[in-house]
């Protein structure tokens, strides 16, 4: 009866995930240099996100946000996550999801996978040349994420970067800040 429910979940879930993978009305684009990987991996702050929110996960109320990409080898990664969370009291929310290269030639496209069969694609859309900030956005523009390696970034910075991800076609409209409260709590990965 257990593994029935479980098929009978992951089916509703592909099913409702699927669109995110496939409306793909305008390309998204992605960076125009190769990524290089061991320089992209390691620990990012999530700045401005458009917030993920299906039945078995959401960032929505999400702050002290990271994001942590690990080099498995050099087709696979591992995309570490932590946030704490506002509807419950600062409970830490903890999660891996396993990624794929999907373009090896840009090395921004990868396929992200939450739970089997599920995933997605993400493609890095914007990475300064430091390495300092990027944008990682789905094809569906349904989600994305403002990424920064210093936990704090200006307004102008943070209406820069909004900007870009507007010319990529996703609705800024949607983003929102997530907060990060000083100082960071080092009591979750």
């Amino acid at each position: 009866m257990h593994i029935r429910w479980s098929c009978c979940f992951a089916l509703f879930a592909a099913l409702l995930l699927h669109p995110v993978h496939s409306l793909t009305a305008d390309e998204l684009p992605v960076i125009s240099h190769k990524l290089e990987l061991e320089r992209f991996q390691g620990e990012w702050y999530v700045l401005a996100n458009i917030p993920v929110r299906v039945p078995f996960f959401s960032d929505s109320d999400a702050y002290n946000y990271r994001q942590n990409f690990e080099m498995i080898n050099q087709e696979r990664i591992l995309l570490h996550g932590s946030f704490l969370r506002a509807d419950k009291k600062g409970k830490p929310r903890n999660f891996t999801f396993k990624g794929f290269l999907r373009d090896q030639t840009s090395n921004a496209e990868w396929k992200i996978q939450y739970l089997w069969p599920i995933y997605s694609t993400y493609k890095v859309i914007h990475l300064d040349s430091n390495y300092e900030k990027a944008i990682i956005g789905v094809p569906s523009r349904r989600w994305a994420w403002i990424l920064s390696r210093a936990p704090q970034q200006s307004d102008e910075e943070l209406t820069r970067l909004l900007e870009i991800a507007a010319e990529a076609g996703f609705n800024i409209n949607k983003f929102r800040r997530v907060p990060l409260l000083e100082p960071i709590p080092g009591d979750h990965p």
